[in-house]
Order: structure tokens, then C-alpha cells, then sequence
């Protein structure tokens, strides 16, 4: 679910009258001593019932967003600072530098957020991963669209405390591009650290990717807690082939992980299978696959897992959402396997509506069912 934030009340009362004529979408951004600073975000605000035990019921919200002030310096940099929060997280501030020897940034950040990484197998059209899209609606914390998996405790009040700013402080680093390639580097206050090499480049009508990555919790345990991976990609004609495969510099059971996998595209179709496993035991591993039609406000898709090992041996999801006008409606079925031997089959369901009054303003109600008991939610949604 993507709901961004809610900076004041101010804010809230403005977009709350929206309901009944539009406000602008586009964030205001004013400057402030030669600095541009925007603010975007929403918040949510829900009633909720959950069947579990006795049954439940509340009225709870959620909020989260960013706050971004920048400047183009002089010498054609850019300079700026960032703050991010919800109402049950840790502040993100970071500080950021970009130039023509590449971008820098401090702050409270993943070690990843340099974002260069190795190509691996292609993605698999999950229910989760695709359907569940704050751009698409149903996003509603009691319509849970695009994830049949949800347990009844997503229909329950939010748990805030106090955010505090996050630690420890994480320094990121990526160059410029060289010959189609990247590096990304990323180290934290712990000495965690998280660096990459990835780049792409055409072959005869063929994109080629290809990257390496080095990456551990701490710069101290290097040989006994260090991972390298590296990966690759074709894509030609639809078709995407690639694989990865990871090492643990301790060796040992379990050291190397891998994937490989597949996908065709072509129109509204897309179709996937991928097969990951650690080392190469015999009768392990598991095999994804899914498919996807997306057309025309329509969103099918179905997706399911098998694990070689027989432990939880398959589960399988299908969900479909369909937008037009102002009005999205979704709904989602998933069933998991719990073992061989007495297995136990569990099916779990959701179904939501959402409505946009405008541009700002979102309404919306869901039902959730987890095999045993239902759960449900309505409220209203305000961005800016």
C-alpha cells in the first residue's frame, strides 16, 4: 500500500474540501532562500471490523511522505535535503550532491538506494507485487486488492509511537556511466555495506545486461559473512532469459544460492516461470510462475509457487482489478498448501471498491477472509 503523508492540519482541511471541487494534483512548490521545496503525501483514515476471536472494531488512519527542498548550484550541481516519514516508521533525512563525478547521499537510507544492481532472473507477474498499486486504487487498508496472502491483523489499528530518526547514517555513492556500466555503493555507521557493477548494452537487436555485487553486514567479517553475486540478462523479441547466482565467502551448506527463469511479452500478455534453489541438493529448490493480462483499465493475473521439498508444497493466487471512469473495483483468491502428510489447504479472499471524488480526495470500502473469519474496513483517503 502506498499512502504518503500528512504534514498538517492545515493541509488536511484544504484537501478535505476538495470534496467538493477539485484541487490542483501537482504539489505547491514555493521557493525558499533560492531553494525549491515540495511537499506530497496523503493520509487515510479508516473504520474497521476483524472477526478474529471476539471481533474487534475502531476507527484508525495511517500517513506517510516526503518533504524535499533543492537548488541548482553555479557550477550546474544540484544540491538538496530530504525528509520522509509515517506515522509508524523512523524520519528519513537525508542530504544529497549531484554532479558530474556522480551523486552523492547521507543520511537515513537503504545501503541499496544507490540503486545499481545485478540482472537476475526475470520477475514473476505476482499478485502482490502488481496489483496492489496506489496509481491502480483499492489501496484502502481494509480492501487489501492484490494480496490474497493478507492475515485479519491488516484490519486492525495502526500502532504509531514516537518516529525518531533513523540510525545508523548510510553514505551512497554512483558514478557517472562508463561504457554502458554503472557502479553503486552504499556503507553505513555499522560498516555494512552494499556495492555493485551493473551495465547494459545492445548485441545484434539483443539488450544485454549484466552486473556483479559485493555486499555484507560489516566490513570486520568480510570472509566469514561477505556475499558476491553476479547475474545476467538477454532480451530479444519479447523473450527475457536471465539467472543469478550468489556465494557466501564462508562456504559451507548453503553457501551458493541461484536463479534462473524466463518471461514472454507481447501485447497484453505476459507470461513467466522462474526456478531458485540454494546449493544444487537434489529434490530442492522452488519453481515460480504466473501470468498476466493488462488492458484496456483490466488487470488479470495468477500466479503460484511449488517447493521440490515438500515442505508447504504450493500455493496459488488469482486477482484481477478493473478501473474506468472514477470507479475501481478488485478482487483476489489465494489458496496455500500447509504440508504432504495431512495437509491442509487454506483459502483467503479479499474484495474492494474505491471511488475518486477528484483528484485528491479517495473513498473506498473492502472485506477481507483469511479461512476462518472475515474482516472489513471503508474510509477516505486525501492526497496532495
Amino acid at each position: 500500500m502506498k499512502k504518503i503523508l500528512l504534514a498538517t492540519s492545515a493541509l488536511v482541511a484544504m484537501s478535505s474540501v476538495a470534496v467538493a471541487g477539485d484541487i490542483p494534483a501537482a504539489p505547491m512548490a514555493p521557493m525558499v532562500a533560492g531553494f525549491t521545496v515540495v511537499a506530497t503525501g496523503s493520509a487515510t483514515i479508516y473504520g474497521w471490523f476483524n472477526g478474529t476471536g471476539a471481533g474487534t472494531y475502531g476507527i484508525s488512519g495511517e500517513y506517510e511522505g516526503k518533504i524535499k527542498a533543492s537548488k541548482t548550484l553555479d557550477n550546474g550541481a544540484d544540491v538538496y535535503a530530504a525528509l520522509e516519514f509515517t506515522n509508524s516508521a523512523a524520519v528519513k533525512g537525508t542530504i544529497g550532491y549531484n554532479s558530474a563525478v556522480g551523486n552523492f547521499a547521507a543520511g537515513y537510507q537503504d545501503l541499496d538506494a544507490h540503486d545499481v544492481s545485478e540482472p537476475g532472473a526475470p520477475g514473476i507477474p505476482n499478485i502482490g507485487d502488481e496489483l496492489e498499486d496506489g496509481d491502480k486504487g483499492l489501496t484502502f487498508a481494509g480492501a487489501f486488492i492484490g494480496d490474497a496472502t493478507v492475515a485479519l491483523s491488516n484490519y486492525a489499528p495502526w500502532t504509531a509511537g514516537a518516529p525518531v530518526i533513523g540510525t545508523p547514517v548510510v553514505v551512497t555513492y554512483v558514478s557517472p556511466e562508463f561504457g554502458g556500466f554503472k557502479l553503486g555503493a552504499g556503507i553505513d555507521s555499522a560498516s555494512a555495506y552494499d556495492t555493485a557493477i551493473a551495465g547494459s548494452f545492445d548485441v545484434s537487436g539483443a539488450t544485454v545486461k549484466v552486473g556483479v555485487a559485493f555486499y555484507g553486514p560489516a566490513t570486520a567479517t568480510i570472509s566469514t559473512t561477505g556475499k558476491v553475486a553476479g547475474g545476467a540478462s538477454v532480451e530479444i523479441a519479447g523473450f527475457t532469459l536471465g539467472g543469478k547466482a550468489t556465494y557466501t565467502l564462508a562456504g559451507g551448506a548453503g553457501a551458493t544460492a541461484f536463479e534462473v527463469g524466463a518471461a514472454y511479452a507481447t501485447g497484453p500478455f505476459t507470461v513467466s516461470a522462474k526456478y531458485n534453489a540454494t546449493d544444487t541438493t537434489a529434490g530442492t529448490g522452488i519453481i515460480t510462475a504466473g501470468a498476466r493480462y493488462n488492458e484496456n483499465g483490466l488487470d488479470l493475473i495468477v500466479d503460484g509457487t511449488y517447493s521440490l521439498a515438500g515442505v508447504n508444497p504450493w500455493s496459488a493466487n488469482a486477482g484481477a482489478i478493473y478501473a474506468f471512469s472514477d470507479l475501481t473495483v478488485g478482487a483476489t483468491v489465494g489458496a496455500t498448501n500447509t504440508g504432504v502428510a495431512g495437509a491442509v489447504t487454506t483459502v483467503l479472499a479479499s474484495a474492494g471498491v474505491d471511488y475518486d471524488l477528484n483528484s485528491n480526495v479517495m473513498i473506498g470500502a473492502g472485506v477481507g477472509y483469511d479461512g476462518a473469519n472475515f474482516g472489513a474496513a471503508a474510509g477516505l483517503k486525501v492526497t496532495f
